[in-house]
Order: C-alpha cells, then structure tokens, then sequence
C-alpha cells in the first residue's frame, strides 16, 4: 500500500487494511497521548521515504478514527491537533473544554 504513487489510493488502503494493523506493520511508537480521544494520540514510525514520521490518530465527533500526517517537531497530541486547526494548543484545550 505504501508503495503505491496515489495518495488517495494509499489512504483508501490505510484504511481497508486498518490503521491498527498498518500502524503496527510499520512499529509506529506511541510519543504522546491525551486522555481525551478527540485530542489524540501522538504516534512516530519509520515510513519507506520518511523515516521519523510523525502522526495523530483521533477520533472524530461522529466515533470514526482518523490518522494525520503531523509535523515532525510537534511534540504533544495536544500540540499535533492544534497544527491541524493552526491554533495555540492552549486555544484548542480551551475550545474541548466548552464542548
């Protein structure tokens, strides 16, 4: 799957082979995670031509799991999700806090 030239195909095949099998096929290591799932998990691994990856395995407000490329610096979930918006971290904590 990851060999193949077409992100979209890549995603689509992320997703039918799962993020949990694929995550582990490649030892992604878990560097962060907050306790609220919407925030995320912050995970590393080591791609074919990227290694030292980093990506934010979430969950959305409809439960459907998602996993996003995520800078490399980033070093919270918290932090990663904010990147994803182009917030504060500490704005993002206070957008969860009044949901």
């Amino acid at each position: 799957v990851l060999a193949d030239a077409n992100v979209e195909r890549r995603r689509a095949g992320m997703e039918i082979i799962g993020w949990d099998k694929a995550l582990d096929a490649l030892g992604a290591t878990e560097v962060d995670a907050d306790p609220n799932p919407q925030i995320g998990t912050l995970l590393r691994c080591d791609l074919p031509d990227a290694p030292g990856s980093q990506f934010l395995r979430v969950r959305c407000a409809t439960n459907r799991e998602f996993v996003l490329p995520v800078p490399t610096d980033v070093r919270t979930a918290l932090a990663a999700n904010a990147w994803t918006y182009n917030l504060d971290p500490q704005q993002l904590r206070l957008m969860q806090a009044r949901s």
